[in-house]
């Protein structure tokens, strides 16, 4: 039979398909032919002063991903040894610091662009960086070493750098070994520098002081600049180098021999060596755009950039991604060959990508340099200064136990903000709803309850503005008034019912939070032999916790705070490491987090397994968002923290964090924004005294301050100064540009916990001064008896006042006049009158107490005891009746003699108080001077 379909011609059909199909697999599996070009230029040789730049009006669709550090540049010797002052212990870099000392000095050499990310911190004093850099220049023969500039800053910028010295054998056999001298080379220079050589030689004059401990700061070996508000070019910086030094020593010879070579080499900006040049990052865009022409105009142009956007600082300039484009551009405005390398630091990884996206659309649309992102792992803050450190390696694995307080008061503020979006008012100008969500967020993060907040402001002597800020019934009238004017268009029946819900809160949070709440529960577990150490983040908040749980009588099991208390520790986050040595069993609590924390949490090998962390929602999903990037873009540089990290992110709430409503998005839970009394001004201050100066400072604050008060300013240069740089005067004396230091609550908080817990009691009675107090009234009226004999107190007081003048004739126009002075001399009505109605009745100022005293007929030894014994303790002891102690307070901290007299004051706490009021230091801008009257 025969079919339709011919056998062998259909299997010969199907080897053709086969074969076509082999070549169509082979065509398809081979690469694409290029098209013809004209051919490329032989690539030339990489110089090392240029980076590539990106052609402008390029718009590739994927960025760089990040990138690993580059290679460090050889050194022939090591940096001479670091020591703090005061200190005779030797540091050295911490690994982070050293890795961007190296990053430092490769985009100064080859003009490379870079932005790093520190993570879980970022050293505090990133001049530092500049100083080591330049410092191992000159280690390895470049005498010129690194000119820098560091955006943004303050005028505290330097203030760190000058309490860090450098080892003086170090220094002198760098500078022996660098030195030019005679007509022979130096084969160990690389840039010499002769000029340099009689400056630096001029620090072997420091041998002669006999102290082993006195070495030169960072900042008498480095010329430093600053541009402040008032900047009308860049001045020589001859007086300041070697000044910190010259201070201490007061040897006149060496002040001699260095004002003789420095002022035409070290302090000219032109052309000075190792030079810093700091900008403030409040200059209008017009200014910046001077300062750099400036900078440009120079003999000798920066290297480098060093751009630091810490929290805190990102926090403080809402813009700074904008800030930091403008300045770019303002460098590219240069040819390239004459560009400086650009390193910016950030210590979130969010930020980190946020900044290297906005640099790289910027250097697509102008063709200038891209940026590369790096992750350094840095696990030591502060100055970032070690005297060892273990590897990262070694960190072992640990889990933690998240927990979040806020989940009622979150839900309100989400509820409030969703109907102020739907009605158009999420923005934060004028908004009465953002204020409801700030007050909601405030209060939820109090360890306590409102009736121990409103206590602790009245003892802590806090402004009635904070206390204000607390008063739920205040929020909500201005809801209402502002609802009353514009009228919702929708979800009025949400906005009501959310504020019921906060006002039945607000009801509740009066005796405890639900944060308070939590924190009573957690201490409970301080029973048998198990310690709890509960970790604050904010001094006022730990103290808000003890006074809270002191009180609080409904703790589980029937117990009270009395059996708790002796096993449940208040602490410092600063303070746990040491801490848990002496305990290293106990059970750890963080109340709140900061970088501090995390850089503990994820580094510290000291803190047990299951941690508990108690957090709000919004820092919980900011932390999340920064962990995930963490993983995964730089897992290979934080693996050995990945068990750590996974633990955290596991825990944390999906979700998204914005709320614009809310002016504070961080780590940290919401400012409290507590302000001493001292430091508030408003309109009815200065109806009360007529005669108060006003001071405007560079933070745009206001402080008011009578003439005759004692304030304390910050100038290491002068031989007045303490050991810590601070000099007191009055506000009399005060002048524009003056740095002026302001005890902060924090600060005042922290500095009496300090005192109490050395059992040092500043708010002492005034009985204790009573019998002194009497003696001195008694020994005055006694001495003008004698003097004066047979005279009315009238004639008494212009006979004295004859007399002082006739001993010291300069005080012929300052000195009090008769009414001030007959105030200090009728003391008959006071002999017997109550302690509380005492008062010194002596001059304000010490130079005319002693002119009075000497003339009454005491002898020196007795006038000074009852200044510094009786008047002056007694004017600061007061703190009833609007007699305020932050003169005390002030005193005692910021002449550390005071301070380590009162009791056995470790020297790591007094350390740590004085590095804090220097960050308390602002620039005076202006002085409004008050009424004159006669002291």
């Amino acid at each position: 039979m025969k079919f339709g379909f011919d056998l062998e011609k259909l299997n010969s059909s199907r080897e053709e398909k086969l074969e076509q199909r082999k070549k169509l697999l082979e065509k398809m599996s081979s690469k694409p032919k290029k098209k013809k070009n004209k051919p490329n230029k032989p690539n030339k040789p990489k110089k090392p002063v240029k980076s590539k730049a990106l052609p402008q009006d390029r718009n590739p669709p994927t960025k760089p991903k990040a990138s690993t550090l580059p290679p460090k540049l050889e050194s022939k010797a090591s940096l001479p040894k670091l020591f703090r002052e005061d200190d005779d212990q030797p540091f050295r870099p911490s690994d982070a610091l050293s890795s961007l000392v190296e990053l430092y000095r490769y985009a100064s050499e080859h003009r490379s662009r870079h932005i790093a990310m520190c993570w879980p911190t970022a050293p505090m004093q990133v001049g530092l960086i500049h100083a080591l850099a330049t410092m191992q220049n000159q280690v390895n023969g470049d005498k010129f070493g690194i000119r820098g500039v560091l955006f943004p800053c303050k005028s505290n910028v330097f203030y760190a750098l000058n309490h860090l010295g450098w080892d003086t054998d170090d220094i002198l056999r760098i500078v022996r070994q660098n030195a030019e001298i005679g007509i022979d080379s130096n084969s160990w220079i690389t840039r010499g520098h002769p000029d340099k050589d009689p400056f630096l030689f001029s620090v072997s004059e420091l041998k002669k002081a006999g102290d082993r401990n006195l070495h030169p700061a960072l900042t008498d070996l480095m010329p430093h600049y600053y541009s402040g508000a008032n900047y009308s070019g860049w001045a020589d910086c001859s007086h300041r180098l070697l000044g910190n030094i010259l201070a201490r020593i007061r040897r006149r010879n060496v002040s001699q021999a260095f004002q003789k070579t420095a002022s035409n080499v070290m302090g000219n900006p032109s052309s000075a060596p190792d030079a810093l040049f700091s900008i403030d990052g409040r200059l209008p865009d017009s200014q910046i755009n001077r300062v750099i022409t400036d900078l440009y105009a120079c003999d000798v142009l920066p290297d480098v950039v060093l751009i630091a956007w810490p929290l805190k600082s990102r926090l403080e300039y809402p813009h700074w991604k904008a800030m930091t484009t403008k300045l770019v551009k303002a460098l590219d405005q240069a040819p390239e060959d004459s560009r400086p390398g650009i390193i910016c630091i950030t210590d979130d990884p969010r930020a980190g990508f946020e900044l290297r996206d906005k640099l790289y659309n910027t250097a697509c649309q102008i063709g200038s340099m891209p940026f590369e992102l790096h992750a350094v792992a840095s696990r030591v803050g502060g100055d970032s200064l070690v005297v060892e450190q273990p590897p990262i390696e070694a960190t072992r694995p640990l889990t933690f136990d998240l927990q979040l307080v806020d989940s009622d008061a979150d839900r309100l503020c989400r509820d409030i903000y969703r109907v102020a979006k739907n009605n158009g008012l999420d923005t934060l100008k004028n908004n009465p709803f953002s204020d409801v969500i700030g007050l909601v967020s405030r209060i939820s993060t109090l360890p306590c309850g409102l009736r121990d907040l409103n206590d602790q402001m009245l003892e802590g002597e806090i402004s009635e503005r904070s206390a204000r800020l607390y008063r739920w019934l205040d929020f909500k009238t201005a809801v209402q008034e502002h609802l009353k004017s514009a009228p919702l268009k929708t979800d009025a029946v949400k906005l009501r019912h959310a504020i019921d819900k906060i006002s039945d809160l607000m009801g509740r949070a009066h005796e405890a939070t639900n944060f308070g709440l939590r924190l009573a529960e957690l201490a409970t577990y301080a029973t048998g032999v198990t310690h709890v150490i509960l970790v604050f983040e904010s001094e006022f908040r730990r103290q808000l916790a003890r006074r809270f749980l002191s009180r609080y009588e409904d703790f589980s099991r029937e117990l009270c705070f009395e059996q708790l208390s002796s096993r449940l520790h208040f602490i410092m986050i600063q303070d746990l490491e040491y801490t848990l040595t002496q305990k290293p069993k106990a059970r750890v609590v963080f109340v709140g987090l900061n970088k501090e924390a995390i850089k503990i949490l994820m580094c510290s090998n000291v803190i047990p397994n299951h941690t508990i962390i108690l957090s709000t929602h919004p820092s919980a999903l900011f932390l999340r968002k920064s962990l995930c990037a963490i993983l995964e873009h730089f897992e290979e540089t934080f693996r050995p923290l990945k068990t750590r990290i996974k633990s955290l992110i596991d825990q944390t709430p999906e979700g998204n964090e914005s709320i614009s409503l809310m002016p504070q998005l961080s780590l940290k839970m919401p400012d409290l924004q507590i302000e001493l009394r001292d430091n508030v001004m408003d309109g009815q201050d200065m109806a009360d005294q007529p005669n108060s100066w006003l001071i405007r400072l560079d933070d745009h604050n206001l402080l008011r301050r009578l003439p005759e008060q004692r304030v304390f300013i910050y100038d290491p240069l002068s031989e007045g100064s303490s050991g810590h740089g601070f000099k007191e005067r009055e506000v009399r004396d005060l002048k524009v540009g003056d740095q002026l230091f302001v005890m902060s609550a924090e600060l005042r908080f922290e500095l009496d916990d300090l005192l109490n817990k050395h059992d040092i009691h500043l708010r002492i009675n005034d009985e204790i001064f009573e019998s002194q107090l009497r003696a001195y009234h008694h020994r005055v009226s006694e001495l003008l008896n004698e003097k004066f004999p047979g005279l009315k107190l009238t004639g008494q007081v212009r006979a004295l006042r004859i007399k002082i003048l006739e001993e010291y004739p300069d005080y012929a126009e300052k000195y009090p006049q008769l009414a001030a002075m007959r105030v200090w001399i009728n003391l008959k009505d006071y002999i017997d009158r109550p302690i509380d109605e005492l008062r010194p009745f002596a001059p304000a100022r010490e130079a005319y107490f002693k002119a009075f005293a000497l003339t009454l007929g005491m002898d020196e030894i007795q006038a000074a005891v009852f200044w510094s014994r009786v008047i002056q303790p007694f004017r600061f002891a007061r703190r009833t009746g609007g007699k305020k102690l932050s003169d005390g307070y002030t005193t005692l901290l910021l002449e550390p003699e005071h301070l380590m007299s009162l009791g056995q004051i470790a020297r790591r706490e007094i350390e740590r108080l004085t590095t804090h009021a220097r960050e308390n230091v602002f620039a005076v801008e202006d002085i409004q001077r008050g009424q004159r009257r006669n002291d």
